[in-house]
């Protein structure tokens, strides 16, 4: 009988693993005209949650937070997208959104192409403090359907290189939708 119970455990055990009977490991967001995969255990952040204090800058249309990053009630890692008109070039929104951070006190570590939902796009990042944290963040900048959309990862300095699988995820299945 006990070999009986192990070969009948073992027989659901592959056909188990053969059906492809996994857990996700992501959600996805479909709303304001965009979609993309976000991790599991994220939360996905209401209209006044996203509102930004900057004057001048693109209304957000999505985010999505960490849920263990909560610091003195504020998100610490976080995605957000943004979207406006375009009005110019990519190279000088891009441009125009470096000089904004620079003046504010940021400092750009790195810049590279790269493509997006199968556009040209911009990535730039740079490091800033913002109240007493010290933030990394990545802006990633593409044109499409007439629109900017400016998608920014941004997590604590220390944290920030341990999200990349997490902020790849979001751009590798990012679509205007």
């Amino acid at each position: 009988m006990k070999q009986y119970t192990i070969l009948v455990l073992a027989i659901l055990a592959v056909v188990v693993f053969a059906s492809g009977c996994t857990t996700s490991t992501s959600q996805t967001y479909n709303e304001s005209g965009v979609s993309f995969d976000y991790p599991m255990g994220w939360t996905k952040l209401s209209a006044s949650q996203m509102s930004t204090e900057v004057e001048g800058a693109a209304p957000m249309i999505a985010a999505v937070a960490d849920e263990d990053s909560i610091s003195n009630k504020t998100y610490q890692t976080v995605v957000a997208v943004q979207k406006t008109n375009s009005t110019g070039s990519l190279d000088e929104g891009v441009s125009a959104s470096k000089s904004a951070l620079v003046s504010a006190g940021a400092v750009v570590v790195s810049e590279s192409n790269l493509t997006v939902d199968g556009s040209p796009a911009r990535e730039f990042t740079y490091t800033m403090k913002i109240g007493s944290v010290d933030k990394k963040e990545s802006i990633i900048i593409f044109e499409k359907n007439n629109y900017i959309y400016a998608i920014t990862f941004s997590a604590k300095a220390s944290d920030f290189d341990s999200q990349k699988e997490n902020f790849d995820m979001v751009v590798k299945s990012f679509k205007v939708i």
